[in-house]
């Protein structure tokens, strides 16, 4: 076990210790809540029959046998000495009760945590204390308790105050209902998540917090503007304009829809600074519900003037600084979700376009320089360290690089609008070192020009989503749905199609969904399977087919090593030459391994570099000179087989023999094509790849392959060999060539068969000089034996039908489950499912 894999395994049994100690600390330790001494009364839970004590403040300090009352609201401790401050200099002239609502929602009572809940939970208070007329002050969110209480019918409210008020719901986040309660959803998810999912052993108190979100999340802001509506009260609107939590136009805009308010505003940033706020408050409580309402028609007509968030509602100040440093932020998470998020901001009218775009460009800024500079300090070893290693890899950063040797500055301005080019491009022009200038002066050039439009087309679509957010606010979520579509559709689909690469990428990929040849491996092997389990019932045992081969582990099913069973093939000169690298090797014993395999063998480049344990090409690297030998020997982290590499025509054979039978067959021959293209002297390779109607089909597989010429204009006539190994999913043609079989080629493939103990089915893949040499069964080489799970490839010939293909696999899988019973009958051990499951599992 390597010390890496120990080090984790330590960390998640410690993480494991520790969250169990935590909950157990929880759910039964902790400190204990210190005893209220403020008086309590048992109510009936809103909607439950359960009952709860609730505990309230009761102040006053007059000479009055008959005070009037004021009913003090807030929700959070947070604004608690706040409060205690306001009904300290009230309680001179009023009775002044305050309810604990802080501890009552900590306390999950039943019933629920909405606003409507805590205003009727206050009505039963008022009842209980035989108090039948109220005056009631809100602050901040408990102004929303209060309207709900003010509605009322039962009892007397003779006038309501809002201080610092939140409200509408339209001024509420995103001003959308579905919308701000996914907010609210996601950050309950995440305080929970703190609570029981970091070990802080009660040191982290979000109680609180996870209360507030739940009321926010119980709670129906719709419903708001419709009761200030309602209201035929005395109602005044204190608001502090500095104040960086409430915006000064939700006061406006509550001012605006109760046409009786009265609107007090003060430069401070907190009512408990200011001696007005208690000054005004104390006058209006004493003469509300003396005078008459005065009421003008303009108020009136003022009111019912539809909602228009841009003349109401509008951050400045020190609010608009902070909402700018959170754009700035969230651009070094995602740049383009954090313009558009920006300008549905404008979109609101919560921030103005112009700092939603400054905002959007510093972040970029200073989010791909420092990309850049990372890039440029760290170097490649970048790659290879976290989060980078996460999100880039290796081949991107190459690609990048060509990019700039073939097209320089061009690339910078590209790439920032292409979304997902950018982090590589930045990163690999810190890597190779582009002048840094040079960067700054196109990238910036880029950025002016992508984020006003970007920001600039979030407010115009913004604008009109807005609208049908507050008509269809139901369907928000569908809407939202259908959006995200029609995004992935534009960027898979509509962008690439503006461009002849995207075009010919997209008739690849409908070739390749056209064409069964290309279909993942688990679609064409779906019914296959079933064809097994039939088998398994035929035969009465499923592992009976590993029987097929003895001589092999399992038969070859899976992780068979390569090396061992190339070794045990007894006539070795009709093997291509080969030798094992082991990965626990140190790096000069592995080169130095290297190097005298090709001395003894007298070998010389290009030479094959291959996985002992590789499946369908996977890994398998034509290496072209000892730099390159070395590089590659320098990273193993599994053991390698070195083979020769053998020109020639490459053939796939399918070979069975019946145990009892003296001779074998062959089911199938495989010719196999190696892709090959022509320069015409004025396209790149890429050009070139994309223009052939095969080579377009697995674009993307050349692309990677060909990595360093990609964008290199070949001379005319020049030939470019794409594909270098005959394997099917590295871009190899293949087609039936069972006809070229010949009782020569039997005759040899039965020798070299012969010769490997318990070998009975699979594949040969060989190499050849000539047809007739292949026909003569003479000089052939085998470069690779594989077993029982190897496939008669001559079903991806472009002439055979998916069906055709089945049938072909079938018939091998049948020939298979024969020959392993007719094995196992003869005495072949075959082993238990439950090794098998445990051999496929490890091998995965």
């Amino acid at each position: 076990m390597s010390s890496i894999s120990r080090t984790w395994k330590l960390f998640l049994v410690c993480y494991v210790v520790c969250l169990s100690l935590n909950y157990v600390i929880l759910r039964w330790g902790g400190v204990a809540e210190k005893p209220s001494t403020l008086p309590s009364v048992e109510l009936n839970a809103p909607g439950s029959s359960a009952a709860i004590n609730i505990s309230y403040q009761d102040e006053y300090n007059g000479s009055s046998e008959d005070p009037d009352v004021v009913l003090l609201l807030n929700i959070t401790r947070k604004e608690e000495d706040k409060l205690t401050y306001i009904s300290s200099q009230l309680a001179d002239s009023f009775r002044v009760i305050t309810p604990d609502f802080i501890n009552l929602v900590a306390s999950q009572y039943p019933g629920g945590h909405s606003f409507h809940y805590q205003g009727m939970i206050a009505r039963q208070l008022m009842q209980k204390l035989r108090v039948d007329k109220v005056h009631v002050v809100g602050y901040k969110y408990g102004t929303l308790a209060g309207v709900h209480l003010a509605n009322e019918t039962d009892i007397d409210v003779q006038s309501l105050s809002l201080l610092s008020s939140y409200g509408v719901q339209e001024l509420e986040l995103l001003g959308g209902y579905h919308l701000n309660h996914g907010i609210y959803t996601a950050q309950l998810l995440f305080l929970e998540l703190a609570k029981y999912g970091i070990p802080h052993f009660g040191l982290i108190d979000v109680e609180e917090e996870i209360a507030f979100y739940k009321i926010m999340n119980s709670s129906d802001q719709r419903k708001i503007r419709k009761l200030f509506q309602n209201l035929d009260i005395p109602v005044q609107i204190q608001h502090c304009l500095d104040d960086p939590q409430v915006a000064s136009g939700i006061a406006i805009e509550h001012n605006r829809i109760i046409p009786q308010s009265k609107l007090l505003t003060y430069q401070c940033q907190s009512l408990k600074t200011s001696n007005e706020v208690v000054s005004g408050l104390k006058s209006f409580l004493q003469t509300a519900g003396q005078t008459d309402i005065e009421i003008t028609n303009l108020d009136i007509a003022q009111s019912l003037i539809p909602f228009r968030g841009s003349e109401t509602y509008r951050i400045e100040g020190g609010s608009l600084v902070l909402v700018m440093l959170l754009i700035i932020v969230s651009t070094f998470v995602s740049e383009d979700l954090s313009c558009i998020g920006a300008g549905l901001m404008a979109a609101r009218g919560l921030i103005g376009f112009v700092p939603a775009v400054t905002a959007c460009l510093i972040g970029i800024f200073i989010g791909d320089i420092l990309v850049y500079l990372l890039g440029k300090w760290l170097g490649a070893a970048v790659l290879k360290k976290a989060p980078v290693k996460w999100f880039i890899s290796e081949r991107d950063i190459e690609r990048t690089n060509h990019w700039f040797e073939a097209k320089g500055p061009v690339i910078i301005i590209i790439s920032r609008f292409i979304p997902g080019s950018r982090f590589p491009t930045y990163l690999s022009a810190g890597i190779i070192d582009a002048s840094f200038l040079m960067f700054i002066l196109y990238f910036g050039i880029a950025s002016i020009m992508w984020t006003p439009i970007l920001v600039g087309a979030s407010v115009l679509a913004g604008q009109k989503l807005i609208y049908y957010f507050t008509l269809y606010q139901d369907y928000v979520i569908w809407v939202l749905l259908g959006v995200v579509l029609l995004i992935m559709a534009v960027f898979k689909f509509f962008i690439p199609m503006l461009t002849y690469r995207g075009r010919r990428l997209m008739i690849g990929k409908w070739r390749r969904l056209r064409n069964w040849e290309f279909w993942p491996i688990y679609v064409i092997y779906f019914p296959i399977v079933l064809y097994v389990v039939y088998l398994w019932i035929k035969f009465k045992k499923l592992t009976v087919c590993t029987a097929a081969n003895p001589g092999m582990p399992e038969g070859g099913f899976i992780g068979e090593s390569k090396y061992e069973i190339l070794s045990q093939i007894g006539l070795q000169n009709s093997v291509a030459s080969f030798a094992i690298l082991r990965a626990n090797w140190d790096i000069p014993q592995r080169i130095q391994e290297a190097h005298s395999f090709m001395e003894n063998k007298e070998l010389d480049f290009p030479i094959v570099l291959k996985p002992d344990q590789g499946q369908r090409g996977e890994g398998v690297l034509i290496i072209k000179n000892s730099q390159e030998l070395e590089n590659h020997l320098s990273e193993l982290s599994e053991d390698m087989i070195i083979q020769e590499f053998v020109l020639g025509k490459e053939f796939g054979v399918f070979y069975y023999r019946y145990p009892n039978q003296e001779k074998g067959n062959i089911y199938s021959i495989t010719g196999k094509n190696l892709l090959t293209l022509t320069g015409d002297g004025n396209h790149t390779l890429e050009h070139l790849i994309l223009e052939d109607e095969r080579a377009v089909c697995m674009a993307e597989v050349h692309f990677e392959e060909q990595i360093d010429d990609l964008y290199h204009i070949p001379e005319k006539g020049k030939q470019i060999h794409l594909v270098e190994l005959g394997t099917h999913a590295r871009g190899a043609v293949f087609w039936d060539a069972t006809h070229l079989k010949s009782p020569e080629l039997l005759q040899q493939l039965d020798k070299i068969s012969k010769s490997f103990e318990g070998f009975y089915f699979g594949r040969y893949d060989l190499k050849v000089s000539t047809l007739d040499q292949f026909k003569a069964g003479a000089d052939i080489k085998v470069i690779e034996l594989n077993g029982v799970t190897s496939e008669s490839t001559n079903m991806y010939d472009s002439e055979y039908t998916f069906v055709d293909a089945i049938s072909i696999l079938c018939k091998q899988w049948k020939l298979c489950f024969e020959i392993g019973y007719q094995n196992h009958k003869r005495g072949a051990e075959t082993p238990s499912i439950t090794h098998m499951v445990k051999k496929i599992t490890e091998h995965l």
